[in-house]
């Protein structure tokens, strides 16, 4: 048996007063001399022993029931097995999430959080052990994930543990925490989980969190002792920077483009609070604004900026400083360029009726209407014209319903993106499949990739009226970069458009090794739209045509930024700006010679790392990959090609979740561990950690039994009081 507040057990003392009073207010009988007294005394002698037994029994039931009071409020716990001062198995869980920033009393939770750790550690029976690991990545390289005798040890790996761009994962955490706990032989096992709850982490996790903490508290003499680092009594308000992208997909160096912010308000009363915000551009003021952010929705906000120079940038949207710093800011990656050339060789081009070319509507989605502010520069060509095209003056050539390509022209085609350049070929009534399948799908090697055009597919048409029926698209098989971006609320109204027509695609002569996704199909499975990396360039296959003969694709809101997606992602050998979640993998493709060039990416925190190269033999490049994206910021990476120095930056950003500091209590993760929750220990910062050391390796709080016992006292004392006074009679 033992006490979690041992000190409270000083209420014991309040026993003695139902005594004191007793013996105070005590009767004390004058003697008086009355003849007729006498006749009383035999009836008086009879009853006395009967009535000081009812007198003693109320005392004594008054008496218990102010002591198990004081009993209940040290909170009493029947242990398993005798835990006593010695050695005990203990594993930090300590949360690093990007809501640990927060403020609390003047530092932050985090700081809290690990001195209330160290503290623990100092407390530790001689002969303990301890693990260490982060909440939010628990394999991360900083764990201390085998159990060290030497505290100081534990201690400088809670000191050296860094704050992390990613959420709070509470499954793998503990999941962690329970094989260390199985594999040690120390009769004690206490899991302390330093954290601030957050409810998005912890309550989206659902059964999975469940099954991982009764695994935990199944093992036998194990406790797991949740240490609250946040406000539980309410939320506090908060103010985060959810968003932060640009208008236009390619950006033209000296030009005012467009910004979109969004900030949102969590936990906060209603009414409007007013919010400053800044926009950096390579850590230099560009544009600020400020406005009334309601708790009910998001505020976007736009803003405006310029880019002098070509290449990467970095744009920063900073709001005034509040609770949470962590969700103040948020990073976007930018390439700003001179000019991006693209030529349309337009199959069914018609010079008296644009309208009904094949260039009308894909030339104004690619280039915005030929804004003077957007880099793109359309030229477009008749299909007969392709044999005399200057493929050298482009960045991208889109063939668009052209019924064939002389051998020449298409080898030329091929050669040119395997170089570096990008295609794209829409599909049409005016396509020669056979020369196409002989030709430019003829094989990996000699084609864009391995498929075969079959026959034409049309939508079915509906029995009773004989209208022409629609496909839509499969949005939920939406894959790849270019399409992933559609989804959700988010999908540009795709989901309506429709398509009347499209060609039979076989693309089972591919291998993984090819590099063929299919990024989107149709509802009746046909391929839609088929990517590839080939070489050092880019190709893309639209399985409808670029006007509206086969569908109203070319007319659906989402057309312009699917097209624009597209652009950038057939760009990406040279736009290189990327924008990452955490711990997402950043990849640098290069050329074979570069092998034995050094590449060395700079982290947010200003630590440098050399990037290996891989050799990918299918696409015949090297290729350096990166996943340590743990810390929000911009990723710098540089290398020499002859005297000239490149480089590529990509940011990473938090979750916009991460604003919401609403957390879960005591009650719902005990509701988690279900018949185990008496092994759970609920405390806060404001505990003294080493109250926490000693009887606490496994066992039940016994407090609400003693409370009932109490109260079930008090029920019998009220009954027997009133039943020996007569009261009841």
């Amino acid at each position: 048996m033992g006490f979690l507040h041992p000190i409270l057990l000083a209420g014991l003392a309040l026993g003695a007063l139902p005594i004191i009073i007793h013996l105070l207010t005590r009767r004390r009988h004058k003697v008086v001399r009355w003849g007729a007294m006498k006749y009383l005394l035999e009836a008086i002698e009879e009853t006395s022993k009967r009535v000081q037994i009812e007198d003693l029994i109320l005392l004594a039931m008054r008496v218990l029931i102010i002591c198990l009071l004081a009993l209940a409020v040290a909170r009493p716990k029947f242990n398993r097995q005798a835990a006593g001062p010695g050695p005990r198995l203990a594993v930090l869980l300590v949360d690093n999430s990007p809501s640990m920033q927060a403020d609390r009393g003047g530092s932050t939770r985090w700081d809290q959080a690990r001195a209330w750790a160290r503290s623990l550690l100092n407390s530790l029976p001689a002969g303990s052990r301890v693990a260490v690991l982060p909440l939010c990545n628990p394999t991360d390289p900083a764990a201390l994930r085998d159990p060290t005798a030497q505290v100081l040890l534990a201690a400088d790996v809670v000191d050296e543990l860094p704050a992390s761009a990613l959420s709070a994962d509470p499954v793998s955490a503990i999941r962690a925490a329970s094989e260390i706990v199985g594999g040690s032989d120390l009769p004690n096992r206490s899991v302390y989980v330093l954290s601030d709850f957050q409810a998005t982490d912890w309550r989206d996790s659902g059964n999975r969190l469940a099954d991982a903490v009764r695994a935990l508290l199944a093992q036998q003499n194990t406790t797991l002792t949740a240490v609250a680092c946040g406000e539980q009594d309410r939320t506090p308000s908060n103010v985060a920077v959810t968003r932060l992208d640009r208008t236009w997909r390619v950006i033209k160096v000296g030009r005012d483009i467009q910004l979109n912010g969004e900030l949102q308000r969590f936990a906060a009363a209603d009414g409007d609070m007013d919010v400053a915000t800044t926009i950096q551009i390579d850590r230099q003021k560009a544009d600020a604004r400020s406005a009334g952010v309601q708790a009910s929705e998001p505020r976007r906000l736009d803003y405006y900026a310029r880019f002098d120079a070509p290449g990467d940038h970095e744009v920063t949207l900073q709001s005034a400083s509040d609770i949470s710093p962590a969700d103040n800011v948020r990073y976007l990656a930018v390439e700003a360029r001179e000019e991006v050339r693209v030529l349309i060789v337009d199959g069914d081009r018609h010079l008296d009726a644009p309208v009904q070319s094949e260039s009308f509507y894909l030339r104004y989605a690619l280039a915005f209407g030929q804004s003077d502010a957007v880099p793109i520069s359309v030229d477009i060509i008749d299909g007969e014209d392709i044999r005399n095209a200057r493929l050298d003056r482009y960045d991208v050539v889109m063939l668009a319903n052209v019924s064939q390509v002389p051998p020449a022209a298409a080898g030329e085609l091929v050669q040119w993106v395997r170089a570096g350049h990008a295609a794209v070929i829409f599909l049409g009534d005016l396509v020669d499949t056979q020369s196409y399948n002989s030709g430019f799908l003829a094989d990996a090697k000699g084609g864009f990739l391995r498929a075969h055009l079959g026959a034409p597919i049309d939508a079915p048409r509906d029995r009773q009226t004989g209208a022409v029926g629609l496909f839509n698209l499969a949005v939920a098989s939406f894959a790849g970069p270019i399409m992933t971006f559609f989804s959700g609320d988010d999908l540009a109204d795709l989901d309506k458009a429709g398509f009347s027509r499209a060609l039979e695609i076989d693309l089972a002569g591919n291998t993984a090794a090819d590099n063929v996704r299919v990024d989107a199909a149709l509802s009746n499975g046909v391929p839609l739209l088929v990517t590839r990396e080939l070489g050092e360039g880019r190709f893309a296959l639209l399985n409808t045509t670029a006007d509206v003969a086969w569908g109203n694709l070319a007319i659906n809101p989402g057309f312009t930024p699917m097209m624009q997606r597209l652009l950038v992602w057939l760009l990406a050998p040279t736009a290189t700006s990327t924008n990452l979640t955490p711990s997402q993998t950043w990849e640098l493709s290069l050329p074979l010679e570069t092998m034995d060039t050094p590449v060395t990416l700079k982290r947010p925190d200003g630590r440098t790392v050399v990037l290996e190269p891989v050799v990918d033999a299918a696409r015949q490049r090297a290729v350096r990959t990166y996943s340590d994206t743990t810390l929000a910021g911009f990723y710098r990476v540089t290398w020499d090609v002859g005297d000239q120095q490149q480089s590529r930056l990509f940011s990473v950003n938090v979750s916009s979740r991460e604003g919401d500091l609403a957390a879960i209590d005591a009650g719902y993760l005990r509701e988690l561990a279900g018949p185990a929750s008496p092994d759970i220990v609920w405390e806060t910062l404001q505990t003294p950690a080493d109250r926490l050391v000693g009887a606490r390796a496994g066992g039940r709080e016994l407090w609400l039994w003693v409370l009932g016992a109490a109260l079930g006292l008090l029920v019998a004392e009220q009954y027997l009081g009133r039943r020996f006074s007569g009261g009841t009679r």
